[in-house]
């Protein structure tokens, strides 16, 4: 193994490292309770998080946005 070898080795374990300490700890998911739908001028639909409002799934009608709210409330 040359140095090379060897200074790139380390500068990769270094990289993985800085890498998977700036990893955001795992998302727990939302809480059903907190989700609603919304929907959209163009007549689409979706489910927010009121909470935060992220958008957890957009789609093309009400009805689909509120099956799937739903199902993740069941």
């Amino acid at each position: 193994m040359t140095i090379e070898q060897i200074i790139a080795g380390v500068i990769v374990g270094i990289f993985v490292l800085i890498c998977a300490a700036g990893k955001s700890k795992t998302e727990e998911p939302p809480d059903p309770k907190d989700l609603e739908v919304r929907t959209n001028t163009d007549g689409s639909a979706a489910v927010i998080n009121y909470k935060t409002e992220d958008v957890i799934g957009t789609f093309s009608t009400r009805a689909e946005a509120e099956a799937f709210l739903a199902e993740l409330k069941a």
